[in-house]
């Protein structure tokens, strides 16, 4: 009897983590489509000249300067802290130190790859600032439910942290004094999450005016992206989108070989199993949509940007599956 009921746990195990696996699978598959219909609009619209150029460049500032710093407030309002305050504060230091990571990887990649030096930031900006949000929910969710969600929050707030402040320094190539001035700072981007940390830590009740207003607007930063994205790669033929092959081995060392050895470095102090898996798991997500909002407002290659988050996402229906399933 001990042995079918050890049979029987064993085999409960191994459907539950396979029935896991496939959940996770379909949540990014769905995803991809709801994003590559999205591209698909951006760029028929833009073909059928509804949207311009200079329209789409005043999305993409709308993005990066109203509705992305109101998705940050949004969802630190609605977030339900859960785990202890150890473990929380465990995952900010994580996230933090991923963000430092990334760069010292998309140095690396340049090397390997043999990036051109025009190229070298824009390189660097996708390989440290990958899709959080809107990739990167819905799988956590889907393996390890509202938990998850909330840790997953704590990187995507770091997430902003440092693309409103090293992303801006990085893509507009100001160095020195002109980095840290203060004028730089005083961005929406970097306000929005200074104050979405003050009201987390402080846990400020929000007016559900307030709030339903920041998560209502908030919610288009993900559509008008994929728009602007769109666009961005209707001014060049549809075959020279997949032209860029330094695209292809870049991202298999980014989102299939980096993770991996991200597990390999924090495997051994994170004793949390679910947060070594959410760590790792959102250090294997494509390129960030913002990547091309950034490029459009700081003067790098926005075409090329586009071109960088539609292969890496393309790519991810099978290296983020893959990542899951080491878990």
């Amino acid at each position: 009897m001990k042995t079918k009921h050890t049979f029987y746990v064993a085999v409960v195990r191994i459907t539950g983590k396979e029935r896991q696996n496939n959940v996770s699978i379909m949540v990014v598959f769905n995803q991809m489509m709801c994003l590559f219909l999205m591209i698909a609009l951006g760029y028929g619209v833009a073909k059928w000249g509804i949207v311009s150029q200079q329209v789409s460049g005043g999305l993409s500032s709308m993005v990066v300067k109203i509705t992305c710093p109101m998705m940050v407030l949004s969802s630190v309002m609605t977030a339900k802290p859960q785990g202890t305050m150890k473990e929380i504060f465990m995952v900010f230091l994580l996230s933090i130190g991923l963000y430092i990571i990334f760069p010292l990887i998309g140095l690396v990649l340049n090397l390997v790859i043999r990036t051109p030096e025009k190229d070298k930031r824009l390189y660097i900006f996708m390989t440290t600032f990958s899709n959080v949000a809107f990739m990167g929910f819905p799988v956590i969710n889907a393996i390890y439910g509202e938990t998850g969600v909330f840790f997953t929050a704590i990187f995507n707030l770091t997430f902003n942290l440092f693309v409103f402040t090293f992303g801006v320094a990085l893509m507009s190539g100001n160095t020195g004094k002109e980095t840290i001035s203060l004028k730089s700072l005083l961005n929406p981007g970097i306000i929005a999450a200074v104050v979405a940390i003050v009201i987390f830590a402080l846990k400020l009740p929000v007016p559900t005016i307030i709030s339903t207003t920041c998560s209502t607007v908030g919610s288009m930063t993900t559509p008008l992206a994929m728009i602007v994205i769109g666009s961005s790669l209707a001014t060049v033929p549809l075959k020279e989108v997949f032209s860029e092959y330094r695209l292809y081995p870049y991202t298999i060392l980014k989102q299939g070989i980096a993770p991996v050895l991200i597990w390999f470095l924090f495997k051994n102090f994170i004793t949390n199993p679910m947060i070594l898996a959410i760590t790792v798991i959102v250090s294997a997500m494509p390129v960030a949509a913002t990547t091309v909002m950034f490029s459009k407002e700081y003067g790098q290659d926005d075409v090329k940007a586009a071109k960088g988050v539609f292969i890496t996402t393309l790519i991810s229906i099978v290296t983020i599956p893959a990542i899951t399933m080491l878990f």
